[in-house]
């Protein structure tokens, strides 16, 4: 003899339950490896019900999927391209506030900003070093806003995502 299977336990029952409509009037909790059906033809009710709830399957419209990844790349280009204007225009203040350049963060923060800069940073050649930085980098740091927000809502449109 196979030996039985333990009992159930009274939370594994309680989330087992389920509720059956039975001759549209009557209703019957009836709990998985309960009690038998008391009423007839309440098993049959009880497997249909089983099988609809199974085979019911949400279509995935991909549409929204794919409006909802365009979204999120949109999304991530624009706070890329805030990070990058925002080291820009940390840069300018350490400049303009006359920061000490042997210091970690702020030889990090310009290593960085030359690198961001792009052509912009001898784009103007004024004779004192505090407006020159605070020009070139100030339009650097534009640039990047504008087309990151260019290119997210470019990526929205065509991605579908409103």
């Amino acid at each position: 003899m196979e030996p039985s299977p333990p009992p159930p336990s009274t939370e594994a029952l309680r989330a087992a339950e389920l509720l059956f409509v039975i001759d549209r009037t009557c209703y019957q909790r009836v709990a998985i490896g309960g009690v038998a059906c008391q009423t007839a033809g309440m098993g049959e009710h009880a497997e249909s019900s089983e099988e609809t709830r199974v085979s019911r399957r949400a279509a995935v419209d991909w549409r929204r999927t794919g409006g909802k990844a365009a979204s999120m790349v949109a999304s991530i280009i624009r706070w890329v391209g805030l990070v990058f204007a925002a080291i820009l225009v940390i840069h300018v203040i350490f400049t303009v506030g006359s920061a000490n350049p042997a210091n970690g963060i702020v030889s990090f923060v310009k290593s960085w900003a030359d690198s961001l800069a792009l052509g912009f940073s001898d784009l103007f050649t004024p004779s004192d070093e505090k407006l020159r930085v605070l020009v070139n980098y100030g339009i650097a740091a534009i640039f990047w806003l504008v087309v990151s927000g260019i290119l997210a809502k470019v990526i929205r449109r065509v991605g579908g995502g409103s």
